[in-house]
């Protein structure tokens, strides 16, 4: 956690790097969220980490807020599956592993889709 927050914290990361910024910040949003190693804060996870990580572009961070959104606000949440499924896609065709998360972020779309 705090390697994660030193990163996120970090100032002058080069653009190149700006990834991992964004990586440490969904991370440490998923620690909040699901309360690992500190208090569950599902509020502080979504707003001060996911969000900003999301409209950055990490797909990740569009992942969790699918979820997180999913049974308070299913309309929202449809727009974050969508969106991931959109990153995760084009990921895909360079990562393999990629396929089997537009493969479960299809079926879970398709729930929601169904609410």
């Amino acid at each position: 956690m705090q390697e994660w927050l030193a990163v996120v914290g970090t100032k002058d990361l080069p653009k190149e790097l700006e990834y991992l910024r964004l990586s440490a910040q969904n991370n440490v949003g998923y620690l909040y969220y699901m309360g690992l190693g500190v208090q569950k804060n599902s509020e502080l996870a979504i707003q001060q980490y996911w969000l900003p990580a999301e409209e950055a572009g990490h797909e990740e961070a569009a992942y969790h807020l699918c979820h997180a959104y999913a049974d308070a606000n299913p309309k929202l949440a449809l727009g974050y599956c969508r969106e991931a499924l959109r990153r995760y896609r084009k990921l895909s065709e360079a990562d393999e592993n990629g396929g089997e998360v537009v493969a479960q972020l299809r079926r879970y779309i398709s729930r929601l889709e169904a609410r």
